[in-house]
């Protein structure tokens, strides 16, 4: 009888030791930091300035200049790709045009000559175009070599006076720029041409 109660007690004891043992045992645990994706605003921003010529009243978009035969006139349209800009394609769409009714055309009174770097667009007169990549600083292009338009020397006193004779007949020479993301997906790119279908007037 007292083996059986000696056995029974140790048996009580190794259970209690078992449950205290047991009940305070710790899986082996970790955790990481969490991984937070933010999705920015990609963007593409350029702008087209011009120093020179005097600024109509009016319309602050216009340069008024005086052409005089032979002489070259400063100009320098500017476009600026702004930094942190996404890879792009920049065109540059250049309009001329002289008033109804006048007896000659634009380049019979002004010539120039579009900067290094612009690539003419096949099928399209007067664009433009050039790849730009992505950069931390602001990014420069001239429009025009030298910055200059020339007045040709055999402009006549007559041709003048015709633009001076009538309304809205003088010659003017528009510049406008248009900026697109140079890929449609992570590896293929637009060409020009599909490119300026997307961002044209």
């Amino acid at each position: 009888m007292k083996a059986r109660k000696a056995i029974a007690i140790t048996l009580a004891a190794a259970l209690l030791v078992t449950a205290s043992v047991f009940g305070t045992i710790a899986w082996l645990t970790q955790e990481t930091d969490p991984v937070v994706n933010v999705f920015h605003d990609s963007d593409i921003q350029i702008t087209l300035t011009e120093s020179k010529g005097t600024v109509d009243n009016q319309d602050a978009t216009k340069h008024n200049f005086e052409m005089i035969p032979g002489f070259t006139i400063e100009k320098d349209p500017l476009v600026t790709v702004a930094a942190g800009s996404e890879d792009c394609f920049v065109f540059i769409k250049v309009t001329e045009a002289v008033g109804e009714g006048v007896s000659f055309e634009f380049d019979n009174i002004l010539e120039y000559t579009i900067a290094e770097g612009w690539v003419p667009l096949e099928g399209h007169d007067g664009v433009y175009y050039r790849e730009v990549a992505s950069a931390e600083r602001n990014q420069e292009f001239k429009v025009l070599k030298d910055d200059e338009v020339r007045v040709l020397e055999d402009v006549s006193k007559d041709m003048l006076n015709e633009i001076k004779g009538g309304t809205n007949l003088e010659p003017t020479l528009t510049f406008k720029a248009y900026a697109i993301q140079k890929y449609k997906t992570n590896e293929v790119a637009f060409t020009e041409l599909q490119a300026w279908e997307k961002v044209r007037d």
